[in-house]
C-alpha cells in the first residue's frame, strides 16, 4: 500500500480501482457489464463474491490486498458475469458446488494472469488459485479433472460440498451466490444472459470506436453465445420483409433437452430465402457439418414458404429447393446432397439468382471467406455472410457474423 492512500477508505480504493481497470484499454469492454447490477462493499462479506448481477467485496479483503491484486479481483468477478457462468455451467455446480467453484476461478484466474504477463497490471495474490496445470484450459477440461480428483478423495461417489468452505480456504478469495441466481425465473435468467451479451456487444463497439484494440478472447466468448438463429431473426426482421411475434404454444425445440422452454419464432411468412453453401476445396467436413447445422436452425427458427439451398463454388453445382411448393423442409438434412469441391467465386451465386430470376427476400451466404479476387458480388436481394474461423474477410456488401468452430 502506497502512503498516498493512507487517507482513502475501503470504498475510494474499491471504485478507483473499479476505474482504472474499465479505463484500461485491455477491459475497457466490461464497461458494460459494470452497469448492469452495484459493485459496493458489505461489512458482512468476508471475501468477495458476485450473484451474477452484483459485484461485493468485502472491507477487509481490500484493506489486506494491493491496489495491482484489487484490480485482479475485480477483473476476476466482472469475467464471472462475462462467461456466464451460472447460465453456461449450472449442471457443474449441481454436481458438486465445491469444485465448480474452483473450476470457474482457475478458468478465470489463468486468462487474467495470461493477460497481464508483461504490463502487470493486474497481478494475483499468491494464496488465490493459479494451478499451472490447467493453463490454456477451458473450464469444461478443468471441471472434468478436479472432478475426478474428487470423486477418488471421497470414495468414487462425486458428492459432497454445498457450497460452503469456500473463499481463501480452498485458494479462492470470491464466493458464487448462486442461491440469488435460482431465486430468478427461467424468463429472468434468460433475460438477464441477454443482458449481459448486448453489454459486452456495446462495451466491444465502445473499445473499437475509441481506437482501442479489441480484447479477442470476449469477441471469440460473444460469438460463441450469441445463438445463431437470435442474429437471423434479426436480420431477417430489420433487413427483410414481415414482422415477428413469439410464442409459449410451439416451444422451441433447441432449448428443450436443457429443460429451458422458450417461445418459438413467429415470422410473417418469407416466400423464398436462398441459403448458399461454400462448397470450395478449403472446406472440409467439419465446416460442411456447421453449415447444415446453421441451415437447420434456420429452417427451426423461421416460417419460409420456399428455401432454396444452392451449394457453389466457381459455379453453382447443385440447386435443391425444399417447402410448401418442394420436398418438405423436415426432409431437408435426409435428402440433401452436397457437391462442389474446386475454387470459391461467390459471384457465380449472384449471377445464378439473377440468371434463374429467383425472387427471394433474403439471402444467407455460409462460407469460410475465402473468395477469389476478393469479388463479393452485386446482390439485388439482401445479403447475410455467416463467415466460419476468417475473422480478416470483409464482405464488401451485407451484413457479416463471424461463426467460430474448433
Amino acid at each position: 500500500m502506497f502512503a498516498l492512500d493512507i487517507n482513502l477508505t475501503a470504498e475510494q480504493r474499491l471504485f478507483r480501482e473499479v476505474t482504472r481497470v474499465l479505463d484500461h484499454e485491455r477491459y475497457m469492454a466490461l464497461a458494460g457489464l459494470a452497469q448492469l447490477g452495484e459493485i459496493r462493499i458489505d461489512e458482512n462479506c468476508p471475501t468477495a463474491y458476485t450473484n451474477f448481477k452484483d459485484i461485493v467485496f468485502g472491507r477487509k479483503l481490500i484493506e489486506r490486498i494491493t491496489d495491482a491484486q484489487l484490480r485482479f479481483a475485480i477483473i476476476h468477478e466482472l469475467y464471472h458475469m462475462a462467461y456466464c457462468h451460472m447460465a453456461q455451467f449450472k449442471w457443474m455446480w449441481d454436481k458438486h458446488p465445491d469444485t465448480a467453484n474452483r473450476a470457474w476461478d482457475e478458468g478465470i484466474n489463468g486468462r487474467i494472469v495470461k493477460e497481464n504477463k508483461i504490463d502487470q497490471f493486474a497481478q494475483i495474490h499468491p494464496d488465490w488459485l493459479n494451478d499451472p496445470r490447467f493453463e490454456d484450459m477451458h473450464e469444461v477440461e478443468i471441471w472434468k479433472i478436479l472432478f475426478k480428483e474428487q470423486e477418488e478423495k471421497e470414495g468414487g461417489d462425486g458428492k459432497g460440498g454445498n457450497g460452503e468452505g469456500e473463499g481463501e480456504g480452498n485458494g479462492s478469495f470470491d464466493e458464487h451466490d448462486v442461491e440469488a441466481y435460482d431465486e430468478l425465473s427461467k424468463e429472468e435468467q434468460e433475460e438477464h444472459q441477454r443482458e449481459v451479451e448486448e453489454a459486452l456487444r456495446q462495451g466491444l463497439l465502445a473499445a473499437k470506436k475509441s481506437g482501442h484494440p479489441s480484447n479477442l478472447d470476449l469477441e471469440e466468448l460473444i460469438e460463441i453465445t450469441i445463438p445463431w438463429e437470435d442474429i437471423v431473426q434479426e436480420w431477417m426482421t430489420t433487413t427483410c420483409a414481415g414482422g415477428e411475434d413469439g410464442t409459449f404454444r410451439i416451444p422451441n425445440r433447441q432449448y428443450l433437452p436443457m429443460d429451458i422452454i422458450r417461445p418459438s419464432r413467429i415470422q410473417d411468412k418469407l416466400n423464398d430465402l436462398i441459403i448458399a453453401i461454400d462448397m470450395s476445396g478449403s472446406v472440409g467436413k467439419k465446416e460442411r457439418t456447421e453449415f447444415l447445422s446453421i441451415t437447420r436452425n434456420v429452417i427451426e427458427t423461421l416460417s419460409i414458404t420456399n428455401i432454396h439451398i444452392l451449394y457453389w463454388d466457381t459455379e453453382v453445382r447443385s440447386h435443391e429447393t425444399y417447402g410448401e411448393t418442394a420436398i418438405p423442409l423436415s426432409e431437408l438434412l435426409n435428402t440433401t446432397k452436397p457437391k462442389g469441391g474446386g475454387g470459391t467465386d461467390v459471384t457465380c451465386v449472384a449471377n445464378y439468382v439473377k440468371d434463374k430470376r429467383i425472387e427471394a427476400e433474403g439471402i444467407i451466404v455460409l462460407t469460410d471467406g475465402y473468395i477469389w479476387g476478393n469479388d463479393w458480388g452485386t446482390w439485388d436481394a439482401p445479403v447475410l455472410w455467416a463467415i466460419l474461423n476468417n475473422k480478416g474477410a470483409q464482405p464488401t456488401v451485407g451484413k457479416k457474423v463471424n461463426v467460430t468452430i474448433n
